[in-house]
Parts: C-alpha cells; sequence; structure tokens
C-alpha cells in the first residue's frame, strides 16, 4: 500500500510541475500575442 500512495504522490507531483510549467509558458507567450 504505501509503494501505491508514492505512486500517486509522484504522479501528482509530476502533474503539478507539468501545469506550473505549461502556465509559466502561457504567461509569457500570452503578451506576444496579444501584442501582434
Amino acid at each position: 500500500m504505501p509503494l501505491l500512495t508514492n505512486n500517486l504522490s509522484f504522479s501528482a507531483m509530476i502533474l503539478i510541475t507539468l501545469m506550473a510549467s505549461a502556465a509559466q509558458t502561457a504567461g509569457r507567450n500570452l503578451p506576444l500575442a496579444l501584442v501582434s
């Protein structure tokens, strides 16, 4: 059971990291899209 919880936690961490990265990229590109 600890292994399963560990895997879920790890997956959640990766998902949050990807979402944060995507949000950062969108935040940088949005002003450029608005200007052009």
